[in-house]
């Protein structure tokens, strides 16, 4: 006999579902938290329209910058943006200062780079292919390299990054933050990196796929899921947010 689901309850961020006779599974969802903006698969071509969520999220798109990217291979039934590593990229009337603040941001890409660009250094990330960033300015931005996933900003007086590594050939979830004091990025359920960094936004608009300086230098690999969130969302956040890309595109990050 098929089990039946006799309860469903809610807290602010997850969704238990009680299975008669059986176990409790948890399954995260990001709509339950105050995002700015918020992408997922299946991508078919642009607009890729945002989600709604508890914040602002809902109304907003990446939209065409040029080239844009292919709808890739399928994962677990659901089609990811595919660049090509030449020219394809996406862009957004959204302006970086309307999703996130200089004290308090949080980011989040599920991504697969098939070949990493040459790491330029710490003081120059923004020549380095973004899977999330401010654009011409590059006054914040989230990059990939063969020295991993930065996350770098301009503090008002110089440029600098915070590096974790990241291998090319599997899904990851890159994930940052930052707030008064720091800068903060991971890889999948790894560890932490910090450094003492502050930021200092202008207003300009988002892009992922090229380098937020010369837009000249572009991600090779595929992209799933894009969250940008105003609030410093909390590790116990980040890690749902691991959980439910596990869940939702059978994955063991």
């Amino acid at each position: 006999m098929a089990r039946q689901i006799s309860r469903i309850q809610k807290d602010a961020s997850t969704t238990t579902v009680k299975i008669q006779g059986g176990q409790l599974f948890n399954s995260f969802d990001p709509s339950l938290l105050s995002l700015t903006f918020w992408t997922r698969g299946s991508y078919s071509g642009v607009p890729w329209n945002t989600l709604a969520s508890l914040g602002s999220s809902a109304g907003k798109s990446w939209i065409s910058s040029g080239s844009d990217p292919s709808a890739g291979t399928a994962l677990n039934g659901l089609v990811p943006a595919d660049f090509n590593g030449t020219t394809d990229d996406l862009g957004s009337a959204s302006n970086i200062t309307s999703l996130v603040t200089n004290t308090s941001g949080s980011l989040a890409v599920l991504f697969y780079a098939r070949t990493a660009f040459a790491d330029t250094g710490s003081t120059t990330w923004y020549d380095m292919p973004s899977l999330v960033s401010q654009t011409a300015s590059s006054r914040i931005g989230l990059v990939f390299s063969d020295a991993g996933v930065r996350l770098g900003s301009f503090s008002g007086a110089n440029f600098d990054s915070v590096a974790v590594a990241c291998s090319t050939g599997a899904w990851h979830l890159a994930q940052a933050y930052w707030d008064a004091t720091t800068l903060n990025v991971r890889i999948d359920s790894g560890s932490w990196v910090q450094i003492t960094r502050v930021v200092s936004l202008a207003s300009d608009t988002i892009a992922c796929g090229h380098d937020p300086d010369t837009n000249m230098h572009h991600f090779d690999g595929l992209m799933m899921e894009h969250i940008i969130s105003d609030q410093v969302l909390s590790h116990s956040d980040f890690d749902n947010i691991v959980s439910y890309v596990n869940s939702r595109y059978a994955l063991s990050l």
